[in-house]
């Protein structure tokens, strides 16, 4: 690649000035996008259950991360939830739903307690904070809003059978985001069919 073509790509996913949210983001995939936005030039908060994860993890991002213990899964905690983030590092711009539960079993041994835990992380968790976070990011009308899934949301994989069904309930849901300000949304869907990541949608 050209030096220009370098330089284009830089700018390309230049973060600075933009404050994100990352669920899950002490650990795995979410602490590597974290790295990644702040290397970009992001500020970004990595919430998670685990505290001492997360102090951890912040210590590896440096000055522009910050680390706060929360659970998605308690809904009536997430205005407060967006508030303290917000009062951390400013304005979210960027909302990274990362959070997830990984349950390996069949469908025939999956209880109705462990679906439910599954829903309640990856759909209902994820909902609530993408409409907490989403009214800030449509009044400024400015934002993104990430989901980020299994690859048994596009086909079949073996005792995944809870993870796979509620991903695919994220597919439908990521549109719902683009609301009166359109509002950018990736979904897994995205990288398998071609569709524009950025559709509108109506509110």
């Amino acid at each position: 690649m050209s030096v220009d073509g370098l330089i284009h790509m830089q700018k390309s996913f230049d973060l600075a000035g933009e404050t994100a949210l990352i669920t899950g983001g002490g650990t795995g995939l979410g602490l590597g996008i974290a790295k990644c936005f702040v290397a970009a030039g992001a500020k970004v908060v990595i919430v998670g259950r685990r505290r001492e994860e997360l102090e951890k993890a912040r210590g590896e991002l440096g000055e522009s991360a910050f680390a706060l213990a929360g659970d998605v899964t308690q809904l009536e905690s997430i205005p407060q939830l967006v508030a303290e983030a917000e009062k951390l590092a400013g304005p979210i711009s960027i909302l990274v739903n990362n959070a997830g539960v990984h349950l390996k079993k069949s469908a025939l041994e999956t209880t109705d307690a462990e679906f439910h835990t599954v829903l309640q992380t990856h759909v209902f968790g994820a909902f609530a904070l993408s409409r907490e976070v989403g009214k800030g990011m449509v009044a400024r009308k400015h934002g993104s809003i990430l989901f980020t899934a299994s690859m048994a949301t596009l086909f079949g994989i073996p005792l995944v059978v809870a993870t796979g069904d509620v991903h695919r309930e994220l597919v439908a849901l990521a549109p719902a985001w683009v609301a009166p300000a359109p509002v950018p949304i990736t979904r897994p869907s995205d990288r398998r069919r071609d569709v524009d990541p950025t559709v509108s949608v109506a509110a």
